[in-house]
């Protein structure tokens, strides 16, 4: 009888050090998101929702297995020196992640080399995983504000042609324009419906928040891969262009049209800079995609042309377009522009894409 009392007593015991245990766990690692990984507030009816996780006033730090680097974000939420609201920037330079730079050392971004190297203003606008229709969303709500004499976009066709459209894009919390609106005067964007209030202990644990955008993610990206496993977002490369992909290309044309116009109404020059990604840019990468995909071999593996073609017929002129394409894929050492797992641009790529931009700056009239 004693022996049993002892057992259930050790049971008891090796219990309570297991929820211990796991409470304590769960205790570390919601610290540790909150130092090194917070998690911005779960969706909102903020047109800026889903800005990424540097949002919070101050200096972070971005720890990657291929870098480590300090970002610091100004008082309006970007990764960027903060602005004087009193002296308007001369360029205000808005894009996804390659723009917010955050993959290098805060003075290597593109933004900030261009800020430090051209006789002008340059204040940065990046917003990771930002598509066409998130850009437009920003424009509207903040040309009044900043008013800058110049508004550059940064074009990554690779990736922004699927971010502008939901049934291509794996998060769920980004704004799309309705396509029903398109044939209209006026072009409406559907926002996602608020989500903060079905998750309560959300609003107070940043591991909980990390936790529930991960697995709706992964859950989207899933359903949304290709049929014979290619991450869906290669599929852009695939001249056998699907129904869906042909109307993601007429999106991004129309939101293209919207921000020329919008632009021109607020007598704000328009610049768009075409992004090459690493796949357009390295045939070393390019080649270990085909032995694995040997069906992509014949793909165009370059979007200039096309993205060229959309944006003419939006209305924007050759003169208003800048491509970076020629001189990265020129580049001696291609793989030298770009984290190889990350694919975001090394200190080198950002380098060579503000030279190139700086230099056809100064030489525009």
């Amino acid at each position: 009888m004693a022996r049993r009392t002892a057992s259930k007593k050790n049971w008891r015991n090796r219990i309570s050090l297991m929820g211990f245990g796991i409470s304590m766990g769960l205790l570390l690692s919601e610290v540790t998101y909150r130092l090194f990984r917070p998690q911005v507030p779960l969706q909102s009816t903020d047109s800026l929702l889903n800005r990424g996780r540097f949002t919070t006033v101050g200096k972070h730090w971005n720890i990657q297995p291929e870098f480590k680097t300090e970002v610091e974000v100004n008082h309006f939420g970007f990764v960027d020196r903060e602005w004087n609201l009193t002296e308007p920037p001369d360029i205000l330079f808005i894009g996804d992640s390659f723009v917010q730079g955050a993959q290098v050392p805060m003075e290597k971004a593109i933004g900030r080399q261009l800020d430090d190297n051209l006789n002008s203003t340059v204040w940065s606008m990046g917003v990771p995983g930002a598509g066409t229709t998130t850009e437009w969303l920003l424009l509207q709500e903040w040309l009044q504000t900043v008013k800058p004499k110049k508004v550059m976009i940064g074009f990554l066709p690779s990736n922004d042609i699927l971010n502008n459209h939901p049934a291509l894009e794996s998060k769920s919390d980004k704004p799309f324009v309705d396509i029903n609106t398109i044939n209209q005067s006026n072009v409406s964007v559907l926002m996602p419906e608020p989500t903060v209030d079905n998750y309560p202990l959300a609003r107070h644990s940043h591991l909980w928040r990390w936790w529930l955008r991960y697995s709706d993610i992964e859950q989207q990206r899933k359903e949304k891969m290709s049929l014979k496993g290619l991450p869906r977002d290669w599929d852009v490369y695939n001249p056998a262009i699907s129904e869906i992909w042909s109307e993601a290309w007429m999106l991004t044309g129309v939101l293209f049209q919207q921000i020329n116009k919008l632009c021109k109404e607020n007598k704000i020059i328009l610049n768009i800079i075409l992004f090459p990604s690493i796949e357009e840019v390295s045939p070393a990468f390019r080649e270990q995609v085909h032995q694995q995909y040997p069906d992509t071999d014949s793909w165009n593996w370059n979007l200039e042309s096309q993205s060229l073609s959309m944006l003419e017929q939006a209305g924007i002129t050759d003169a208003q377009i800048l491509s970076l394409y020629p001189i990265f894929t020129n580049h001696p050492t291609p793989n030298a522009l770009y984290y190889p797992r990350d694919k975001h641009w090394t200190i080198t790529g950002h380098t060579l894409a503000s030279e190139t931009i700086q230099a056809w700056l100064e030489s525009s009239p």
